[in-house]
């Protein structure tokens, strides 16, 4: 099996242009925001999003914002794997998943082990390889049939999580969808367990403590980027839901005192 894989960071102004290749192709965006074009379709690219292709279709990628992603491509693969791979998309054509802000940082976590699985894997040997590759497709699998949501509600989810530092109208929400407002409210409630306000605060505290753990970003910058007019609203909104100030939480986590994943 041949395996090509690693971890991209690319400029805002990035693109890719069309090209096609004779593997299998899983790119999963970890940070920041692009376009995916195939086949006379155009889709948006987040954080969560996880584009899968199959060999020999042309493609381009590019960015709208500095953009971080996992790449792998692999190919010949076993009967098996072919099969598994192409139930995650549409009729054997590319497909785009959407994972969850805590989907995609399991997804994450799960690819940098395999960074280094690859690196250490002879070329020769294809059985722990193939073992990877069906784990991720399983997990794919798995989190794609629980987030069975109607298209307009997902579209109106991936909104929320796109545009944090805005104010969320409902009615504006649901004038694009083409709903009544309380028809919106009602369906999001029923698939995501909360109301739309309420899921713009998870986005936002997800938001945050990615910010805070992974990046060099200033509390001014992250209260900016999820909607705060002011750093002290910020400082007390966090500690109101986490109970410790950001700058602490930020200072635990990069010293190790406290699991990644809190």
């Amino acid at each position: 099996m041949r395996v090509r894989t690693g971890l991209a960071s690319e400029s805002g102004d990035w693109d890719m242009g069309f090209h096609d290749h004779d593997d299998y192709e899983l790119s999963a965006v970890f940070h920041g925001t692009g376009m995916f074009q195939c086949q006379g379709s155009t889709t948006s690219l987040s954080p969560g999003s996880l584009v899968l292709i199959p060999p020999n279709v042309p493609h381009r990628y590019w960015a709208t914002t500095p953009i971080r992603f996992g790449i792998i491509q692999a190919g010949p693969l076993s009967q098996r794997l072919v099969d598994e791979f192409y139930r995650l998309t549409q009729c054997r054509e590319p497909n785009v998943l959407r994972l969850s802000r805590h989907d995609i940082e399991l997804y994450e976590s799960m690819f940098h082990n395999w960074l280094n699985v690859a690196s250490r894997v002879d070329g020769d040997n294809s059985t722990m390889l193939e073992a990877w590759l069906q784990l991720f497709f399983v997990f794919l699998a798995e989190q794609s049939k629980s987030r069975d949501v109607p298209i307009t509600i997902e579209d109106a989810a991936e909104y929320i999580r796109s545009h944090l530092s805005g104010e969320l109208r409902m009615a504006d929400l649901a004038t694009r969808l083409g709903m009544a407002e309380s028809t919106f409210r009602r369906l999001f409630k029923t698939y995501y367990q909360m109301s739309p306000k309420q899921y713009q605060q998870k986005c936002r505290l997800e938001e945050a403590k990615w910010l805070l753990r992974s990046t060099k970003a200033s509390m001014l910058q992250i209260a900016e980027t999820i909607g705060f007019a002011s750093l002290h609203t910020f400082s007390a909104w966090f500690q109101s839901v986490e109970g410790t100030a950001p700058t602490v939480w930020r200072k635990l986590q990069q010293s190790g005192a406290v699991s990644p994943s809190a």
